[in-house]
Parts: structure tokens; C-alpha cells; sequence
């Protein structure tokens, strides 16, 4: 789908609401997937990538990828996706994007309708971990 995109973290630290609002957002074709990757032992493990794409990009590469992504947040004007930004050379860094769906292709991000959303659909503050999902047999404990 086509979201734009404003980036909540920079280097993993959160940004301020100014700094958000002020930020320009990002026209881009957001895919949430799941992948099988293969260990030591052969047994299969599963990741959870996000990626934001630009159809004019020559090498096909992403623009952005978010490992260990889940979508947090669904309302309002859009979507929260969290997950850790892979850092080329550097540690990974907690990330999170702010995705409004681009229902009209042909709109501007810039217009004054972006940032109109923010008060009402910008997400509460963000807390510092970024956690996986627990698994169903243990978020429920067993009555016995």
C-alpha cells in the first residue's frame, strides 16, 4: 500500500513532537512480510520485515527496512510500524514510522491536510523497548 511515511527515531533516541510535525513526509509503497530464515540446526525460525519501497528506484533495493516489524497501531488517519533499523557499519537502532495510507495517488504530502492529522492521529509517546510478541501459550496463564 502507498503510505507516507514520517520517521519517529533518529539513531534510535525519539524524536521531539515539533521535529515530528515539522518533518517533511515521505511518499513510499509500504510492505509488511514474513520470512523464513534457516539456522545452524536446520530449523527454520521466522522474521517480521517492513520495507518502504520507491517504484523509481533502479536496483529494486528498498529505501527503508525495519527488522523484527509489527504493526503497533492501526486508527485515525494511519498506522504505527515498529521494529530496529538495520545500521550499515554501526549497531541496530529501535525505529518507528508513521504511515498515513495514500488513498489519493495524486495528492501532495506536503498539503496542509498531512499535518492536520497529526493532532488526532499522532500516536501516544513511544516507549524505549522494542519488544517481539509473546507467543500465545504464554501471554494467557494456565488455570489449573
Amino acid at each position: 500500500m502507498w503510505v507516507d511515511v514520517v520517521c519517529l527515531r533518529r539513531d534510535g533516541m525519539k524524536l521531539p513532537p515539533e521535529d515530528v510535525r515539522a518533518a517533511p513526509p515521505l511518499r513510499a509503497r509500504l510492505t509488511v512480510d514474513t520470512v523464513v530464515i534457516r539456522g545452524d540446526a536446520d530449523l527454520p525460525s521466522r522474521a517480521e520485515l517492513a520495507h518502504l519501497w520507491d517504484d523509481a528506484t533502479p536496483d529494486g533495493q528498498p529505501l527503508a527496512t525495519l527488522e523484527c516489524a509489527r504493526v503497533s497501531r492501526v486508527g485515525g488517519a494511519g498506522l504505527l510500524v515498529v521494529g530496529v533499523e538495520p545500521s550499515r557499519g554501526g549497531p541496530a537502532h529501535p525505529q518507528a514510522w508513521w504511515c498515513r495510507m495514500v488513498l489519493d495517488e495524486a495528492a501532495d504530502a506536503r498539503d496542509g491536510e498531512w499535518r492536520n492529522t497529526w493532532p488526532g492521529s499522532m500516536p501516544a509517546p513511544l516507549t524505549d523497548a522494542v519488544t517481539a510478541p509473546r507467543p500465545a501459550a504464554l501471554a494467557q496463564p494456565s488455570l489449573r
